[in-house]
């Protein structure tokens, strides 16, 4: 791991806007049942500037002296994504390989649908383990892949457990195994709302890979 675990409260300027922003925009599953719910189209096709704003002060908050010379470069995926009640009320634990980091803003009012760090109580990595069950169960909702999700969730152990603040920022090295700690809470109608970050390809405008320490040292259990 190579990337810090970041929390940041009251990170967007206005939370307010963005959240009725996010409201009124599209949302679909994902054909392949790779993640819960619904998401957005990508934001900086939806508004580039906001994208820009919030991807800018992400960035910053690791690279505060580059950023301000513009002296960096670096890609990224946002989306809105909207949860409602599921089947199980557990995240299921993954990776989100191939990036660099993750960074989510939690913009609805729940407190206990935060997200939960997690590493292998092992060395075999169990990130593909049961991956046809949880396309199942995303897909179908079926309550038939609950056993497989809790297999693969207690091959894990919570090192952190962020509650889902509203405007709340956290920032995680993608690599890190992680999972959703709930969906649904009491008295709570609206679905979990939260934006999502992918960042990849961080850059110094010579070309130069940028990350806190050698990437080298990046491990995947």
């Amino acid at each position: 791991m190579i990337w810090p675990t970041l929390i940041v409260d009251n990170f967007l300027n206005d939370p307010i806007k963005v959240k009725e922003f996010a409201l009124k925009q599209s949302y679909s599953p994902d054909k392949e049942g790779r993640w819960p719910g619904e998401r957005s189209d990508y934001l900086h096709i939806l508004n580039r500037n906001l994208f820009d704003s919030i991807t800018v002060k992400i960035m910053s908050l690791m690279y505060p002296y580059e950023i301000s010379y513009g002296n960096m470069q670096w890609g990224a995926l946002c989306s809105f994504q909207k949860i409602k009640p599921q089947i199980s009320n557990l995240g299921w634990a993954h990776h989100d390989a191939g990036n660099e980091f993750t960074a989510i803003i939690y913009l609805s009012s729940h407190l206990n649908c935060g997200t939960s760090v997690c590493e292998p109580k092992d060395f075999y990595n169990k990130n593909d383990m049961h991956t046809e069950k949880k396309k199942q169960m995303f897909l179908n909702n079926d309550k038939k892949m609950i056993p497989f999700q809790k297999e693969v969730n207690n091959c894990f152990t919570d090192t952190i457990n962020i509650s889902s603040r509203f405007n709340r920022l956290v920032l995680f090295d993608s690599s890190n195994y992680h999972r959703a700690n709930q969906f649904e809470e009491k008295n709570i109608t609206e679905d979990r709302l939260t934006l999502i970050c992918f960042f990849t390809d961080i850059r110094n405008n010579k070309g130069n890979t940028l990350t806190p320490i050698p990437s080298s040292r990046r491990t995947i259990v």
